[in-house]
């Protein structure tokens, strides 16, 4: 059984999209973000090492990080060093992610070690493409604007100058995630179907 979600929640909407991005005064700007705790794991440094370069190159670019954690003063501070105050946004945990991916135009998840993944699946469902590590399950990779990159800070520079680019058509993502067998809905069909297997054959 797969590690499913509700993917109508994660459905791209125009007008969600633009009422967000106008409230948190991205209005114009290029949107790079991720979601998870601000720990070891997911490699924020990492990730904000390479949006400081690529922001040096593209400066209409954000970095939304969705969050908290232990590591956040670290955070803080490596973005006060590189002089990023303006254009990463700390937002904390949000009980309406979903929200906030719509705001999204590239996700990101730079994790050194990942169960599922499943922020990256969520991400899809809303129709980002995204760039996640050689260190997150090959499953989160079905879509074909998922680059799956090694932990190489040139490799994530030359992903994102790539991706930045793409466009793509955003109410692809459900159908894509639900192809995968990642909708709730039919995961429970299917156990559902399992147990009546398993009731006829006792």
């Amino acid at each position: 059984m797969k590690n499913a979600i509700e993917v109508e929640r994660f459905r791209f909407d125009e007008a969600r999209r633009e009422a967000l991005r106008h409230e948190l005064g991205l209005d114009g700007a290029l949107v790079l973000g991720t979601a998870g705790r601000f720990a070891y794991s997911k490699n924020y440094d990492f990730l904000l090492d390479v949006f400081a370069g690529f922001y040096r190159k593209n400066p209409r670019a954000r970095l939304l990080l969705l969050g908290d954690g232990e590591l956040r003063e670290d955070l803080e501070r490596q973005i006060r060093e590189n002089r990023l105050e303006d254009a990463v946004l700390l937002l904390g945990w949000r009980t309406n992610m979903e929200a906030y991916f719509q705001a999204m135009d590239l996700f990101l998840l730079p994790s050194r070690f990942e169960g599922l993944g499943i922020a990256a699946v969520e991400a899809v469902a809303s129709g980002l493409p995204c760039i996640v590590s050689d260190q997150v399950p090959k499953d989160v990779v079905f879509s074909p604007n998922t680059r799956q990159v090694p932990l190489v800070l040139s490799d994530w520079e030359n992903a994102l100058a790539e991706l930045s680019q793409v466009h793509i058509d955003r109410h692809e993502g459900v159908k894509l995630t639900q192809a995968a067998g990642y909708d709730v809905r039919e995961q429970a069909k299917e156990l559902a179907r399992s147990y009546m297997e398993g009731m006829g054959e006792a």
